[in-house]
């Protein structure tokens, strides 16, 4: 995650795909499922969006097959349902993709895993944004962040979302607050991405 936030993406490719080797080595199947998970952001972020899906279907077929139907008991499975559903989102596929994206938001409640939790909301409120709800973007970001410590690596990607939802509401002074505090987060936690 640490070199993904850098936005050291070649580095970050090398990583997953090793500990992918790993895994398919050691025959962990939740392992190779959160690995081409892993590697299927990076290669979203680095613009191979074919690859990426490719990387993030095969994650989730892995998920579902080696949980055999107890999919709540892997706590990464949320990171790999919300991954297929961004690239499907970002690829204008809302349909296909808002199924994982609750699914992933469910499982990280369950488990509970709330960096998945924060990740997952942050792929729907995009979509309610992109709607023209910011008021329901709001209900989602608002507790999402209140309360959150400085340090916390998911809440610095939900402070530009928060921003947006506050100016589209018509809040322009709170969403200029949201956004330098963002920055401000951002920059202390060497989070470039």
């Amino acid at each position: 995650m640490a070199r993904r936030n850098a936005a050291h993406f070649e580095a970050a490719l090398r990583h997953h795909g090793r500990a992918l080797e790993l895994a398919v080595q050691l025959r962990a199947r939740s392992r190779i499922s959160a690995e081409n998970s892993n590697l299927a952001e990076v290669l979203f972020y680095l613009g191979d969006w074919a690859r990426a899906r490719s990387n993030a279907a095969r994650a989730v077929e892995l998920a579902r097959s080696a949980s055999s139907g107890l999919a709540a008991s892997y706590f990464q499975y949320a990171d790999v349902f919300r991954r297929l559903g961004m690239i499907l989102a970002t690829m204008g596929e809302l349909e296909e993709a808002l199924p994982y994206l609750e699914e992933s938001v469910a499982l990280a409640e369950r488990v509970p895993y709330p960096e998945a939790l924060r990740s997952g909301h942050a792929v729907l409120v995009e979509q309610d944004l992109l709607r023209g709800e910011p008021d329901a973007a709001l209900a989602r970001l608002e507790p999402l962040v209140e309360g959150s410590e400085p340090e916390d690596l998911g809440t610095v990607r939900l402070l530009p979302l928060l921003a947006q939802a506050y100016l589209e509401a018509g809040d322009g002074g709170r969403a200029e607050e949201v956004a330098l505090e963002g920055v401000e987060r951002a920059r202390a936690q060497g989070n470039r991405l």
